[in-house]
């Protein structure tokens, strides 16, 4: 059974998709009835960028069961480019695959399977930051400011 379908055009998808995939190879997705949130986070848990997209701002948005799964960025975008850039393309996910297919008239067309993330990494909370505690002071010579100033 099919728990969400969403259609963009491949510029949109490219627009959306790019910048979290040049941070990180892999995000979290979550879909609900009102939009469709990413989550991408460096390697080194030092950078994060977010992505928040209403349902509005799609060609098509169904949600029949909301999901949080992981999804390979490099291997999506790498699938995307065999479309041509004003193609419809939808994304579905059934369960345990994606399905990324190029909409035509008459139906549906290259069909491309791709596993989600391992959900064994994908996580609800984002990585604490590790606290460091050093000493700091700045020590500024009153004459070298009242000059400055």
């Amino acid at each position: 059974m099919t728990d969400f379908i969403i259609q963009a055009t491949k510029k949109a998808w490219t627009d959306i998709m790019t910048p979290l995939g040049i941070l990180s190879h892999e995000a979290h997705m979550s879909v609900t009835k009102a939009g469709m949130t990413l989550k991408s986070i460096d390697g080194s848990h030092v950078s994060m960028a977010f992505a928040d997209i209403r349902s509005a701002d799609f060609q098509s948005f169904v949600v029949r069961k909301k999901q949080k799964v992981g999804i390979d960025m490099s291997n999506f975008l790498k699938a995307i480019k065999r479309f041509d850039k004003a193609d419809a393309i939808e994304l579905r996910y059934e369960g345990t695959q994606f399905l990324i297919t190029k909409v035509v008239e008459t139906g549906t067309d290259q069909v491309i399977t791709m596993k989600p993330s391992d959900p064994e990494r994908m996580t609800d909370t984002d990585p604490a930051f590790p606290q460091i505690a050093f000493d700091t002071s700045l020590l500024i010579q009153t004459s070298l400011v009242n000059e400055a100033i």
